[in-house]
Protein backbone atom coordinates (compact mmCIF):
# COMPACT_ATOMS: atom_id res chain seq x y z
CA UNK A 1 0.00 0.00 0.00
CA UNK A 2 0.99 3.61 -0.34
CA UNK A 3 2.86 4.81 2.75
CA UNK A 4 0.85 6.80 5.25
CA UNK A 5 3.22 9.58 6.16
CA UNK A 6 1.85 12.79 7.68
CA UNK A 7 4.07 15.82 7.27
CA UNK A 8 3.96 18.37 10.10
CA UNK A 9 4.48 16.48 13.34
CA UNK A 10 5.96 18.84 15.92
CA UNK A 11 4.40 21.24 18.36
CA UNK A 12 0.85 20.56 17.27
CA UNK A 13 -1.23 20.73 20.40
CA UNK A 14 -3.48 23.19 18.51
CA UNK A 15 -2.85 26.59 19.98
CA UNK A 16 -5.51 28.12 17.73
CA UNK A 17 -8.48 26.92 19.75
CA UNK A 18 -10.79 29.81 18.76
CA UNK A 19 -10.53 28.99 15.08
CA UNK A 20 -13.27 26.88 13.55
CA UNK A 21 -11.94 24.15 11.23
CA UNK A 22 -14.14 22.43 8.66
CA UNK A 23 -13.59 19.47 6.32
CA UNK A 24 -14.50 20.03 2.66
CA UNK A 25 -14.98 16.68 0.91
CA UNK A 26 -12.89 16.28 -2.25
CA UNK A 27 -15.66 15.39 -4.67
CA UNK A 28 -14.92 17.18 -7.94
CA UNK A 29 -12.04 17.83 -10.34
CA UNK A 30 -11.27 21.29 -8.94
CA UNK A 31 -10.91 19.96 -5.40
CA UNK A 32 -8.87 16.96 -6.61
CA UNK A 33 -6.47 19.39 -8.29
CA UNK A 34 -6.19 21.46 -5.08
CA UNK A 35 -5.60 18.33 -2.97
CA UNK A 36 -2.90 17.04 -5.31
CA UNK A 37 -1.12 20.39 -5.54
CA UNK A 38 -0.99 20.87 -1.78
CA UNK A 39 0.46 17.39 -1.25
CA UNK A 40 2.98 17.94 -4.05
CA UNK A 41 4.12 21.34 -2.78
CA UNK A 42 3.91 20.95 1.00
CA UNK A 43 4.29 17.27 1.85
CA UNK A 44 8.05 17.37 2.03
CA UNK A 45 9.06 13.69 2.01
CA UNK A 46 6.13 11.90 0.36
CA UNK A 47 4.73 14.32 -2.25
CA UNK A 48 2.62 11.73 -4.10
CA UNK A 49 -1.12 11.14 -4.29
CA UNK A 50 -1.16 7.56 -5.60
CA UNK A 51 -3.16 5.06 -3.56
CA UNK A 52 -4.57 1.62 -4.37
CA UNK A 53 -8.06 0.74 -3.15
CA UNK A 54 -10.53 2.90 -1.27
CA UNK A 55 -9.95 6.56 -0.48
CA UNK A 56 -11.79 9.57 0.94
CA UNK A 57 -10.04 12.94 1.00
CA UNK A 58 -10.80 16.39 2.37
CA UNK A 59 -9.53 19.93 2.06
CA UNK A 60 -9.04 21.47 5.50
CA UNK A 61 -10.54 24.96 5.66
CA UNK A 62 -10.43 27.68 8.29
CA UNK A 63 -13.62 29.62 8.99
CA UNK A 64 -14.92 32.23 8.43
CA UNK A 65 -12.63 32.91 5.46
CA UNK A 66 -12.78 29.33 4.09
CA UNK A 67 -9.04 29.57 3.51
CA UNK A 68 -7.49 26.17 2.76
CA UNK A 69 -4.83 25.36 5.35
CA UNK A 70 -4.14 21.73 4.45
CA UNK A 71 -5.46 18.37 3.31
CA UNK A 72 -6.19 15.03 4.93
CA UNK A 73 -7.32 11.65 3.66
CA UNK A 74 -8.15 8.09 4.63
CA UNK A 75 -7.87 4.98 2.50
CA UNK A 76 -7.62 1.20 2.51
CA UNK A 77 -5.56 -0.13 5.39
CA UNK A 78 -2.20 -1.79 4.87
CA UNK A 79 -2.92 -5.42 4.02
CA UNK A 80 -0.68 -6.95 6.68
CA UNK A 81 1.49 -5.50 9.45
CA UNK A 82 2.54 -7.97 12.13
CA UNK A 83 2.69 -5.54 15.11
CA UNK A 84 -0.77 -4.18 14.29
CA UNK A 85 -2.24 -7.59 13.54
CA UNK A 86 -0.83 -9.10 16.75
CA UNK A 87 -2.20 -6.17 18.77
CA UNK A 88 -5.68 -6.65 17.29
CA UNK A 89 -5.48 -10.43 17.68
CA UNK A 90 -6.06 -11.16 14.00
CA UNK A 91 -5.34 -14.39 12.20
CA UNK A 92 -5.28 -14.28 8.40
CA UNK A 93 -8.95 -15.16 7.98
CA UNK A 94 -10.34 -12.59 10.40
CA UNK A 95 -7.97 -9.95 9.03
CA UNK A 96 -9.17 -10.45 5.47
CA UNK A 97 -12.80 -10.50 6.61
CA UNK A 98 -12.63 -7.39 8.78
CA UNK A 99 -9.97 -5.21 7.16
CA UNK A 100 -12.69 -3.09 5.52
CA UNK A 101 -13.73 -1.95 9.03
CA UNK A 102 -10.38 -0.20 9.32
CA UNK A 103 -8.72 2.54 7.31
CA UNK A 104 -5.42 4.35 7.17
CA UNK A 105 -4.86 8.08 7.51
CA UNK A 106 -2.79 7.96 4.33
CA UNK A 107 -2.15 11.70 3.95
CA UNK A 108 -2.11 14.58 6.43
CA UNK A 109 -0.50 17.81 5.27
CA UNK A 110 -0.87 21.21 6.95
CA UNK A 111 0.38 24.51 5.57
CA UNK A 112 0.01 26.18 8.98
CA UNK A 113 1.17 24.81 12.30
CA UNK A 114 -0.98 24.67 15.41
CA UNK A 115 -4.05 22.81 14.12
CA UNK A 116 -2.91 19.18 14.19
CA UNK A 117 -4.86 17.81 17.14
CA UNK A 118 -8.00 19.75 16.27
CA UNK A 119 -7.94 18.38 12.71
CA UNK A 120 -7.46 14.81 13.96
CA UNK A 121 -10.43 15.20 16.34
CA UNK A 122 -12.60 16.20 13.38
CA UNK A 123 -11.24 13.25 11.36
CA UNK A 124 -12.41 10.81 14.07
CA UNK A 125 -15.96 12.10 13.57
CA UNK A 126 -16.03 12.60 9.82
CA UNK A 127 -14.22 9.45 8.64
CA UNK A 128 -16.73 6.92 10.06
CA UNK A 129 -19.68 8.85 8.59
CA UNK A 130 -18.18 9.14 5.11
CA UNK A 131 -16.79 5.57 5.16
CA UNK A 132 -20.24 4.16 5.92
CA UNK A 133 -21.89 6.41 3.34
CA UNK A 134 -19.43 5.63 0.53
CA UNK A 135 -18.49 2.00 1.19
CA UNK A 136 -21.23 0.64 3.48
CA UNK A 137 -18.83 -0.61 6.19
CA UNK A 138 -18.76 0.35 9.84
CA UNK A 139 -15.39 1.93 10.61
CA UNK A 140 -13.99 0.96 14.02
CA UNK A 141 -10.25 1.74 13.79
CA UNK A 142 -7.95 4.18 12.01
CA UNK A 143 -4.22 3.59 11.59
CA UNK A 144 -1.36 5.69 10.31
CA UNK A 145 2.38 5.37 9.74
CA UNK A 146 4.85 8.06 10.74
CA UNK A 147 8.37 8.12 9.33
CA UNK A 148 11.22 9.23 11.66
CA UNK A 149 12.59 11.73 12.48
CA UNK A 150 8.95 12.78 12.90
CA UNK A 151 7.49 11.43 16.15
CA UNK A 152 3.76 11.75 15.58
CA UNK A 153 3.36 14.41 18.29
CA UNK A 154 -0.12 15.45 17.18
CA UNK A 155 -1.28 11.80 17.09
CA UNK A 156 -0.02 11.19 20.62
CA UNK A 157 -1.73 14.39 21.79
CA UNK A 158 -4.95 13.12 20.22
CA UNK A 159 -4.79 9.77 22.05
CA UNK A 160 -3.43 7.51 19.32
CA UNK A 161 -1.44 4.45 20.43
CA UNK A 162 1.91 3.22 19.12
CA UNK A 163 1.84 -0.55 18.48
CA UNK A 164 5.21 -1.10 16.80
CA UNK A 165 7.16 -0.35 13.64
CA UNK A 166 7.18 -1.61 10.07
CA UNK A 167 9.99 -3.80 8.75
CA UNK A 168 11.36 -0.99 6.60
CA UNK A 169 10.72 -2.47 3.17
CA UNK A 170 9.28 -0.20 0.51
CA UNK A 171 6.59 -1.73 -1.71
CA UNK A 172 4.68 -0.82 -4.85
CA UNK A 173 1.66 -2.30 -6.59
CA UNK A 174 2.30 -3.04 -10.26
CA UNK A 175 0.04 -4.22 -13.04
CA UNK A 176 0.73 -7.87 -13.77
CA UNK A 177 1.97 -7.10 -17.28
CA UNK A 178 4.53 -4.61 -15.89
CA UNK A 179 6.24 -7.12 -13.56
CA UNK A 180 9.92 -7.56 -14.38
CA UNK A 181 11.90 -10.82 -14.01
CA UNK A 182 14.04 -9.05 -11.41
CA UNK A 183 11.06 -7.91 -9.30
CA UNK A 184 10.71 -9.47 -5.86
CA UNK A 185 6.99 -10.25 -5.77
CA UNK A 186 5.47 -10.53 -2.29
CA UNK A 187 1.81 -10.84 -3.26
CA UNK A 188 0.30 -11.90 -6.59
CA UNK A 189 -3.00 -10.09 -6.22
CA UNK A 190 -4.52 -7.13 -4.44
CA UNK A 191 -7.25 -8.16 -2.02
CA UNK A 192 -9.61 -6.24 0.23
CA UNK A 193 -12.80 -7.46 1.84
CA UNK A 194 -12.36 -10.88 0.24
CA UNK A 195 -12.35 -9.40 -3.29
CA UNK A 196 -9.28 -9.90 -5.46
CA UNK A 197 -7.78 -7.85 -8.23
CA UNK A 198 -5.67 -10.44 -10.05
CA UNK A 199 -3.98 -7.73 -12.14
CA UNK A 200 -2.30 -5.94 -9.19
CA UNK A 201 0.87 -7.52 -7.79
CA UNK A 202 2.91 -6.26 -4.85
CA UNK A 203 6.68 -5.96 -5.31
CA UNK A 204 9.60 -4.79 -3.19
CA UNK A 205 11.13 -1.62 -4.62
CA UNK A 206 13.74 -0.96 -1.93
CA UNK A 207 14.41 -0.23 1.71
CA UNK A 208 13.44 2.88 3.63
CA UNK A 209 13.18 3.95 7.24
CA UNK A 210 11.09 1.86 9.56
CA UNK A 211 7.82 3.67 10.22
CA UNK A 212 6.01 3.99 13.54
CA UNK A 213 2.58 2.34 13.53
CA UNK A 214 -0.16 4.35 15.29
CA UNK A 215 -3.76 3.17 15.80
CA UNK A 216 -6.89 4.91 17.07
CA UNK A 217 -9.90 2.74 18.01
CA UNK A 218 -13.25 4.45 17.48
CA UNK A 219 -15.24 2.66 20.20
CA UNK A 220 -14.57 0.55 23.27
CA UNK A 221 -15.53 -2.82 21.74
CA UNK A 222 -13.29 -2.43 18.70
CA UNK A 223 -11.29 -5.63 19.26
CA UNK A 224 -14.45 -7.71 19.48
CA UNK A 225 -15.73 -6.08 16.27
CA UNK A 226 -12.49 -6.72 14.37
CA UNK A 227 -12.27 -10.34 15.52
CA UNK A 228 -15.74 -11.40 14.40
CA UNK A 229 -15.54 -14.76 12.68
CA UNK A 230 -18.60 -14.17 10.52
CA UNK A 231 -21.00 -11.38 9.75
CA UNK A 232 -24.18 -11.11 11.78
CA UNK A 233 -27.30 -12.00 9.82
Amino acid sequence: MTDNTPDIQSGESCSNQDCRIIFDLVDNETKIFSFNQIVKNYHTYKPTTDIVGRSINWLIRKEPTREIIGVIGVGSSVMAMKPRDDHIGWNKETRIRNLTKTCTNWRFCLMEKGYGSKVLSILLKEAPKEWKKKFGDKLVLIETLVEPPYKGTCYLANGWEIVGTTKGYQYAWKNKEDILPTDQVTQKFFEIGGKRDENKWKVVIGMNNKKIIFIKPLHRYWKKELNKQEEEK
